[in-house]
């Protein structure tokens, strides 16, 4: 709480927020701006990658990083309905063997490899890993609290068990 922090938009800048942290927030890609001209002391919301592609590895010192995640990003590939249908039927079976769970795991695979190549560039550059503390933990997930709250009663208005959901995620992401 004693030093002015970078976060993610969304989330993590919530949870930041939620938490008392002072910090400034946007996009990944304007990291560099506020890490270059030493606006901010460090980094949340992001990972060992996105320090190296968008912080850059000679201006990032240290980095606290937590068992899980306060943020996800998520990525979306869409072919409006019309487009679709354009498509032979070869071409769409063809699309879909390679999307869907298949897809994300070949993509989870190659970022927790890139998480090792880029985690030694940063040990290279002197970049100092420390583990955040149980106590600091708890009080991420406690400030994130009302944010999932949120989003489970906003699933449970469309009949979504979030909770389910939730759950589900935590098991198959542990895989």
């Amino acid at each position: 709480k004693s030093q002015k922090m970078w976060a993610l938009a969304g989330s993590p800048s919530r949870t930041l927020k939620a938490a008392g942290v002072s910090h400034v927030s946007g996009p990944a890609v304007r990291l560099g701006e506020f890490t270059q001209t030493k606006v901010i002391q460090g980094i949340a919301g992001t990972t060992r990658s996105g320090a190296v592609y968008f912080a850059g590895v000679n201006f990032s010192k240290w980095g606290t990083f937590t068992s899980k995640s306060i943020m996800m990003p998520s990525f979306q590939w869409m072919v409006s309905t019309k487009k679709w249908n354009a498509l032979s039927s070869d071409h769409q079976k063809k699309i879909m063997a390679v999307s869907g769970e298949k897809l994300a795991r070949a993509v989870g695979v190659i970022a927790d490899k890139m998480e090792i190549v880029n985690g030694k560039k940063l040990t290279k550059a002197g970049f100092k890993e420390i583990k955040a503390s149980k106590k600091f933990e708890e009080e991420l997930r406690t400030a994130a609290t009302p944010q999932i709250d949120a989003w489970v009663a906003r699933a449970k208005k469309i009949g979504v068990d979030g909770n389910k959901v939730i759950s589900d995620f935590v098991k198959y992401a542990s895989e």
